[in-house]
């Protein structure tokens, strides 16, 4: 019997454009791995059609989640936050998460995870974590050049992905995960300490990846091995 296809509802970035679609490299890694990509604009009202009808998700980067939702004020280093996608990622986490679904969150969503299932977040790297600074967590132009390391824990879901317990990685954020949510763990951490990426204890699949590993996954098996654990995951929907 041929197996029915995995379909993955990814919250867009930003409008929904030809030309996004065109060279959307989130897009572009689920394909390899062989899911069908949904694409979902900033409707918190379809969150619960969609938690329903897609078999895994994915949130891609992005700008500053307001930091009410993780009960703080804004510090000055913090960008000004999107109110209407903050919802619509929100609701649509809640949803998943009720649904049982798998989550992929990169960058953004990563900390939209942490956030929306009880954890913090750093508003500013520079401002409240200055031992990061000379790691250049917020380094758009080695975006496609991974250049500073990741130390993955051992025994971790993450670790079991990647097979290995040191990798670089291409960072582009001046934010980062701090108090860890419950029912989540740190999986792996730059050698400043600060959180590279958030993984699921038990129960449904969530993993968040600080770095961008769509930015190489194109020409690195390391971090496409990412993007095919989601979809893995993803085909448990149809047993």
């Amino acid at each position: 019997m041929k197996k029915q296809p995995v379909t993955i509802g990814m919250m867009c970035n930003g409008p929904i454009t030809p030309s996004m679609i065109y060279k959307s490299r989130y897009i572009a890694a689920l394909r390899r791995a062989g899911a069908r990509v949904a694409l979902l604009p900033w409707r918190p009202d379809m969150a619960g059609v969609w938690a329903a009808s897609y078999d895994g998700f994915l949130l891609p980067g992005g700008g500053d989640l307001d930091p009410k939702y993780f009960g703080q004020k804004p510090i000055p280093g913090a960008q000004k936050p999107n109110p209407v996608r903050d919802e619509a990622e929100l609701s649509l986490i809640y949803a998943v998460r009720a649904a049982g679904k798998p989550m992929l969150g990169i960058c953004r969503g990563a900390q939209m995870l942490n956030a929306a299932l009880g954890g913090t977040l750093v508003q500013d790297i520079a401002a409240q974590r200055p031992e990061g600074i000379p790691e250049n967590h917020s380094d758009s132009p080695h975006r496609f050049r991974p250049d500073h390391p990741a130390i993955v824990e051992p025994g971790t879901m993450l670790h079991e992905i990647l097979g290995v317990d040191r990798l670089l990685t291409n960072s582009c954020h001046h934010q980062a995960c701090d108090a860890i949510a419950p029912g989540l763990r740190a999986s792996a951490h730059s050698p400043a300490g600060l959180v590279e990426a958030i993984e699921s204890v038990s129960g449904p699949f969530v993993l968040g990846i600080q770095w961008h590993p769509e930015a190489t996954a194109a020409h690195d098996p390391l971090q496409q091995a990412i993007f095919d654990a989601l979809i893995r995951e993803a085909r448990k929907q149809h047993p």
